[in-house]
């Protein structure tokens, strides 16, 4: 790519390239120990909240003896753990980006869209009424939510929102090695917000799977608490993370081709017998290439990955076997 050959106006770009590694640096920068001790702390705290009067209760005393409550709070203690590491790089990123790329006011609509969502979910649901063994069942798991979506959902997905909003309102011109920088920028935050909501999501289903071995039957009926209320779960927050990833998809896409054909247009294609097309067809190549304006199908399969990690999570623990 050579010099600017414009000075059209180009919307707020990303301050420089190496910010497509600044999670990874924030990361590499922390003591092993520091990421051990969160890790450690973020599981304690979530078992600890799980037990939190659980003894004031013959019932519930009796649960938390059982091997299906030991797995089911295996399973919190990683979620936390997972949350106490990624959210402090996570919520770092994002407040990068706003503080520096001037995101539009509607795009702030996303975290209220989110959070109303899951107050309705904990409105409308059932799950409130059943007769958990458990001491306070329901404001503590309530509590763990809060705290997936603050600490980890929210931002990713606000993230995503933003990378999206950036990315739509880029006008690539002739050898624009901003608008460049500004795709492979885009598309690596993408992947890290789109993991980060893919992982904690998948991981919150796998909890609820796992509740329901730990419960069903013996303390909660089945017909309160069915197979397909995990994938129906699931499918809430896959619809999220959805409604959220498909339209950033689409603009960097968009932006890609755009930058493809500012440099190479289909209007300025030499003759299928010019010695010249080989050149061109090679530039084209090597734009798509640098942008990634073609996903593989490998690539493809990489995001789908993610966003199908909590069906997936909720597939896996309807199939397992009752653990006690």
């Amino acid at each position: 790519m050579g010099p600017r050959r414009s000075s059209t106006p180009h919307p707020p770009q990303p301050r420089q390239p190496a910010l497509i590694e600044a999670w990874d640096r924030r990361l590499e920068r922390w003591n092993p120990l520091v990421i051990i001790l969160l890790a450690l702390g973020g599981g304690a705290l979530g078992v600890g909240l799980l037990l939190l009067g659980a003894r004031s209760d013959p019932r519930s005393s009796q649960f938390i003896a059982t091997s299906g409550f030991l797995v089911w709070a295996a399973v919190i203690a990683v979620q936390v753990a997972v949350w106490a590491v990624v959210a402090l790089p996570l919520w770092s990123e994002v407040v990068d980006i706003v503080q520096h790329d001037r995101v539009r006011r509607t795009v702030w609509a996303i975290p209220g869209v989110v959070g109303l969502a899951l107050v309705l979910l904990a409105v409308l649901s059932p799950a409130a009424d059943f007769g958990w063994p458990l001491v306070g069942h329901s404001p503590k798991v309530w509590v763990l939510t809060a705290m997936a979506a603050v600490g980890v959902g929210l931002p990713a997905l606000f993230g995503i929102g933003c990378v999206q909003d950036i990315v739509r309102r880029a006008v690539p011109t002739v050898d624009d090695t901003d608008a460049v920088r500004l795709a492979l920028v885009s598309r690596h935050r993408v992947r890290r917000f789109l993991g980060s909501a893919g992982a904690v999501i998948g991981l919150a289903v796998l909890a609820s799977g796992s509740l329901r071995l730990a419960t069903v039957p013996t303390y909660v009926s089945a017909a309160d608490f069915p197979a397909v209320s995990v994938l129906l779960y699931g499918a809430f927050f896959t619809a999220l993370l959805v409604i959220v990833y498909v339209p950033a998809h689409l603009s960097l896409q968009r932006l890609c081709a755009e930058i493809r054909e500012a440099s190479f247009p289909l209007d300025a294609m030499p003759s299928p017998t010019s010695p010249e097309l080989e050149v061109w067809l090679g530039g084209r190549k090597r734009v798509d290439a640098l942008t990634e304006a073609n996903l593989t199908i490998g690539s493809q399969l990489q995001a789908a990955v993610f966003i199908l990690a909590p069906l997936a999570s909720a597939v896996v623990t309807t199939l397992l076997p009752k653990t006690g």
